[in-house]
């Protein structure tokens, strides 16, 4: 009876086990994302008191104009403080495209870059969410899942208490609000960190697509660029012929042409010998280049 008792308790014991561990694995990342969860409780509570107390500059009224002509609602759409200057740029070139009038000194849709407005686009399929909504989902979505992937980032070298720290100082920075508001900020600091987590797995060609992308985002992913060449090209760790275009070994692009012109053409000897002799210049000079 005790051994029949064992072997019906066994299977719940092992799915408690299993969500048990899964709730420990996720309960670090979700304490960080409620630290963030709760810097932005505070962005809510900047953004009742600018309504109810702070008067608009000119500048301001010259900006309510224009999103009041984009019927942009003051009355249905509160979230209406987190859209404001490059936003309206964005929702211009998610409805509209991009334009260039031919004069310089005009300011221009096409100083904006792509990927932003594009990615907000998408959204815009499903009902009840237009153009300016779709900015800020991409937006704060990008955001928290940043702060999940910032996390990770630090906890893997420096443990947990200063991941947690990390968090803090970046959710509570007066700054942080553009992350909530309708800018590239968010998206682009996705894609960085998705970028270095790629390098430390050195998945290298993932990274360096993830710092196109945040090229297309934002200028400042092209920063990236001189990170993942050091990388990926000149890692003394790497082995050299991971990055040779003519390497040894069958799966070698010099092995490849020996096996097609040995079945062609008596005179293909002598361009085999040629290959043989650069791929030993490309090895050497690799070699030096380490050196």
């Amino acid at each position: 009876m005790h051994q029949v008792r064992r072997l019906e308790e066994e299977p719940g014991r092992r799915s408690a086990s299993m969500w048990a561990s899964i709730w420990e694995g996720w309960q670090k990342y979700l304490i960080a994302l409620t630290i963030y969860s709760s810097s932005r409780l505070i962005v809510l509570w900047a953004m009742y008191i600018a309504a109810r107390f702070v008067s608009p500059a000119p500048e301001a009224s010259m900006n309510e104009r224009f999103l009041s002509s984009l019927h942009l609602s003051a009355s249905t759409s509160w979230y209406r403080y987190l859209l404001r200057w490059d936003s309206i740029w964005y929702v211009t070139i998610l409805n509209e495209g991009y334009n260039y009038n031919g004069n310089v000194l005009d300011p221009q849709s096409v100083q904006f870059y792509p990927l932003y407005p594009l990615t907000a686009k998408a959204l815009t399929i499903f009902p009840g969410i237009d153009g300016w909504l779709a900015l800020l989902v991409v937006a704060n979505v990008a955001a928290a899942l940043s702060v999940l992937l910032l996390f990770k980032y630090v906890r893997q070298d420096y443990g947990d208490e200063v991941a947690f720290s990390t968090i803090a100082f970046l959710s509570f920075f007066p700054s942080s609000l553009f992350l909530s508001a309708g800018y590239t900020e968010s998206l682009t600091l996705l894609l960085i960190l998705t970028s270095f987590l790629l390098l430390k797995q050195e998945k290298y060609v993932l990274a360096a697509a993830c710092a196109g992308l945040a090229s297309a985002t934002r200028s400042t992913g092209v920063v990236l660029l001189p990170v993942i060449s050091r990388s990926g090209m000149w890692n003394p760790d790497r082995r050299l012929d991971q990055f040779a275009l003519i390497r040894p070994g069958p799966t070698g692009l010099t092995r490849q042409l020996e096996h097609r012109l040995q079945h062609n053409h008596k005179w293909s000897r002598c361009f085999i010998a040629m290959l043989r002799a650069r791929q030993c210049k490309t090895v050497v000079s690799g070699m030096q280049q380490i050196a």
